[in-house]
């Protein structure tokens, strides 16, 4: 015989079960006798919204069943409602251990404590149960524990040592200097770990009545009690501290001991502890701890460094080395006279003139350039790397042409940072050198230096430069000039391959910018027996194209291009918009379901503006975008929003992973705010885009996070290595924004970007030219 189950349950809930929106299903779950059944229909009711729903769950905290209960008050916590505080604070007071947890728990979720509550809190931490106590010190943490802190501080006598490390822990995290007594009385705890945390917090507290009983502490015979001292001590920064942590910092053999209290003098650094560390810099070995301490100190350690440099016997290079730590710019002339005297420390000194950025050391470096020291010649031309400074161009001549091949190296990346557009054809020599570091240096300025002769020798050496072809494309696409169509045009007939890709990649560029004219007639015939190519020479041969966008030649080999890949049919939508022919095949495909989704939105960007003059076409864009593909809807609105452009401003970006590897076929959103373009990155990870709105845009790839490396030109210009990078790791924000500015008037005031540098999903960034 099946038992019976009665429950009983209030008149007012009774009432209330029905409430608008609840079924009658939902009711009777509520009503249930079968305790499995009210808690599933609790949790259902706990994940709805509104003022009826937070009713239901008040009234269920007097339901029989304490997991009921439990869910009700957990989803009012939630809601920060403070009929939950009511319940778990009464059940923490009365309840079984279980519930009393459970009620804990509800008060931790709590935005904060009543009065009443936070005395069950309190009164728990004389619970025979250890679990519970220490539940009721993580929900006094989690609130204001000033409140609390005799209750605390009581917790310190508990038999259990969990529950007196976790009082520790709370009253050194309080921040209130009435805990560092309570904490005095545990630095003698019978646990050693208990006994560092309680040095350790009172060093938190900054109360410096304890700093007798912290000094006493660094004649401990334990040395992890020594530590925890000296971390303390350091914590205080009294100067008072100094004397004995001097002791410690000299012990010898150097142990974790002399460490921990040579870094906690660089934390106080007062005069005396800068001296003391300075000395020890005259004792090898010298310490990181030494070092960083010092460096730590900042500019407090800066006239001791300086007298060092001058010092007998004193630790000459050490101290050099550290004045280019600590970015003083008082530093630099001392650091010239040590390259005057050209003793043991001229190498950290021209180290750190260089990480100084120091122009004024240009005229004495300069020289140095010419050292018969191999090392000598290239700490230099780093040092003037560094800093950059036109007058320094003097030394290329002869660097460019040094036996040593990372003297060469350094002379070519110098030869870029000063724009020595007058060493493009030493560095032509370059891409010959026997060092392969040295060539791709070479190929990287000569992008850097651009101009029609810089072009002329990478493609000239292209030949030679097997492998490298990468690189090559990346330097004559940012090289690459209007007058650099015709030389670049005629080597794209007899190169084959990669050095293809690289080839029409500069061409691209080329023929996007300001002032570039249509080709001759064979250039264009040249790009068109690209197309079909299965490689990104095709992309790159489209993008050319789409830069004619007005040349009837242009046009018509687009038109005939019907049997090439979507992402080059794509590329190629640009080129039609200049003819009548070439509109009416964009309305075309616009409207065409058959036709691929990246073709269409092309194709509906390409007509911007072209509404004005042919209602045909207003017609395709406005069915167009009423589409279900975001990207091609959204490209017909922009269209049909747009004035027809005065002139052509294309965006150039690569989708990079973080690994190196390309984004191929992704989709990428541009919007100003008013409106949004969609494009896809081909097989390449190259992305080119026209008649984008000026100013502030937003770049997003959905289900990417984007950042920024190595930018180049501004947004705006068309440099070859402006770089979006992707994270996609697990974890992060997706589907943000990034956002670029791309100012027209230029880059005036804008600061330069640094390599390597991250910016977060809605973080302004704004991008500059490359030095």
């Amino acid at each position: 015989m099946a038992s019976l189950v009665t429950v009983i349950v209030p008149a007012a809930m009774l009432a209330a079960m029905g409430w608008p929106g609840g079924s009658d299903l939902e009711a009777q779950d509520l009503r249930s006798g079968d305790r499995s059944i009210r808690q599933a229909a609790a949790e259902r009711l706990a994940r709805q919204d509104g003022a009826e729903s937070t009713r239901q769950l008040q009234l269920l905290l007097d339901d029989l069943d304490a997991g009921v209960r439990v869910t009700a008050a957990r989803a009012l916590a939630r809601r920060h409602d403070p009929a939950a505080v009511t319940a778990a604070a009464r059940w923490v007071l009365g309840g079984p251990s279980p519930e009393r947890a459970a009620g804990l728990e509800v008060l931790r979720t709590a935005r904060e404590l009543t009065p009443a509550a936070r005395t069950a809190v309190e009164r728990t931490l004389a619970d025979p149960d250890s679990a519970v106590k220490l539940m009721a010190l993580e929900v006094l943490g989690s609130k204001e524990a000033g409140p609390s802190l005799p209750a605390i501080a009581g917790a310190l006598e508990d038999s259990a040592a969990p529950v007196r490390l976790a009082a520790v822990r709370l009253l050194a995290d309080s921040g209130d200097r009435r805990a560092a007594l309570p904490l005095l009385g545990r630095i003698a705890d019978a646990d050693r770990g208990i006994r560092r945390e309680a040095i350790a917090g009172l060093g938190a507290l900054a109360d410096h009545q304890v700093l007798p009983a912290l000094l006493r502490l660094l004649d401990a015979p334990a040395d992890d009690i020594r530590r925890a001292a000296i971390d303390a001590l350091a914590a205080l920064a009294s100067p008072a501290a100094v004397p004995g942590l001097v002791t410690q910092a000299r012990r010898r053999p150097i142990d974790q001991v002399a460490r921990h209290a040579q870094w906690a003098l660089g934390e106080i650094a007062t005069p005396e502890a800068i001296a003391a560390l300075v000395s020890l810099l005259r004792q090898p070995p010298v310490t990181d701890e030494t070092r960083e301490a010092l460096v730590h100190a900042g500019g407090k350690a800066l006239p001791a460094l300086v007298a060092e440099l001058a010092a007998d016997g004193g630790a000459v290079a050490v101290a050099a080395s550290l004045l280019g730590r600590l970015g003083e710019r008082k530093a630099v002339a001392p650091l010239m006279a040590v390259l005057a005297r050209r003793d043991q420390a001229l190498r950290p000194a021209i180290r750190a003139l260089g990480a100084l950025r120091a122009p004024e050391a240009a005229e004495i470096l300069v020289p140095l350039a010419a050292d018969p020291a191999t090392e000598i010649r290239r700490l230099t031309l780093d040092a003037l790397l560094a800093i950059g400074d036109a007058r320094t161009a003097i030394v290329l001549d002869r660097a460019l042409e040094d036996p040593d091949a990372g003297v060469r190296l350094r002379a070519t990346a110098l030869t870029g940072r000063l724009g020595a557009r007058d060493q493009i054809a030493r560095v032509a020599t370059l891409l010959a050198d026997r060092d392969r570091r040295v060539q791709e240096e070479s190929i990287a300025t000569l992008g850097i230096l651009g101009d029609e002769a810089a072009c002329r020798a990478l493609v000239t050496a292209a030949p030679r430069l097997v492998g490298l072809e990468p690189a090559l494309g990346a330097a004559l696409e940012q090289a690459a000039r209007p007058s650099c169509v015709p030389t670049l045009g005629a080597a794209l007939a007899t190169v084959n391959g990669a050095l293809a890709v690289a080839v029409t990649r500069g061409l691209a560029a080329a023929l996007e910018q300001e002032g570039a004219g249509a080709p001759d007639g064979k250039v264009i015939d040249h790009l068109a027996a690209r197309l079909g190519e299965n490689s990104p020479a095709a992309e790159h041969a489209a993008d050319a194209l789409a830069a004619l966008g007005g040349s009837r030649h242009a046009a018509d080999v687009a038109l005939a291009a019907v049997r090439a890949s979507p992402s080059v049919r794509a590329r190629l939508c640009p080129a039609l918009g200049g003819t009548d022919a070439g509109r009416q095949r964009l309305r075309s495909l616009v409207v065409d379901p058959r036709e691929e989704d990246e073709v269409r939105a092309a194709a509906a960007w390409a007509l911007a503006g072209t509404q004005h003059q042919d209602p045909m076409v207003r017609t395709a864009l406005e069915r167009a975008s009423a589409d279900t593909h975001p990207g091609i809807a959204e490209n017909a609105a922009a269209a049909l929003a747009v004035s027809p452009p005065r002139e052509k401003k294309w965006t150039t970006l690569r989708l990079i992973r973080p690994d190196g590897h390309v984004l191929e076929r992704v989709w990428v959103r541009f919007t100003d705010g008013k409106i949004g373009v969609w494009a896809r990155s081909g097989d390449a990870g190259m992305l080119r885009l026209a008649q984008l709105p000026a100013g502030r845009l937003e770049v997003t790839a959905p289900a990417f996070q984007l950042t920024i490396e190595n930018p180049g030109d501004s947004f705006r210009e068309i440099a070859g290595n402006q770089v979006l990078r992707t994270d996609d790791r697990d974890g992060i924000v997706r589907g943000q924004p990034v956002r670029v500015d791309a100012d027209p008037r230029g880059i005036d005031g804008v600061q330069p970007l640094s390599a390597q540098r991250r910016y977060h999903p809605g973080q302004h960034v704004a991008a500059a030219r490359r030095p």
